[in-house]
């Protein structure tokens, strides 16, 4: 019978008391409350560089198509919330353009703002740029921000 009674007062305690839950929750608010600002800033400046990369992806592919196909071609880009970039070059066939590895969206994709200073560099058959001067873009999302400057001769630079 003794067994029976302290068994009964084991499985009464199998739970958490409305003290222990309440203590809980705030632990875990509290936590929550110094990580997530942390977090977001993380996320906010890692969009900015992978917006920075995704353009000097795109600055190879053109100086590679300009090599690899013996034409001009050309690294496209607008400004703004809806920034894009996109390469051109002369058809396979050497008659037309063609846009090689379509249009990227950075404002959508990466949810950065973006100004530059030029609209496009523009890459010889060798794969050198010619670019008249420096082109300077710049990278933003929620007070993080990133330079890229790209060389007349189309080398990336931040």
């Amino acid at each position: 019978m003794e067994q029976m009674r302290g068994r009964s007062a084991v499985r009464s305690r199998a739970g958490l008391t409305l003290t222990e839950l309440m203590v809980s929750l705030a632990i875990v608010g509290i936590v929550s409350a110094v990580a997530i600002p942390t977090a977001k800033k993380g996320m906010a400046s890692e969009a900015v560089r992978g917006a920075r990369r995704s353009v000097t992806t795109q600055l190879a592919r053109a100086r590679g198509t300009a090599a690899n196909r013996g034409c001009r071609s050309a690294l496209h880009m607008t400004s703004g919330a809806n920034a894009q970039i996109w390469v051109t070059s002369c058809t396979v066939g050497g008659v037309g353009v063609d846009t090689i590895g379509g249009v990227q969206d950075l404002g959508n994709r990466f949810g950065v703002t973006v100004s530059t200073s030029g609209d496009s560099v523009i890459f010889n058959p060798n794969g050198l740029g010619s670019s008249p001067g420096w082109i300077v873009m710049k990278f933003g999302k929620g007070g993080h921000s990133d330079t890229l400057a790209i060389s007349p001769i189309g080398w990336a630079t931040w």
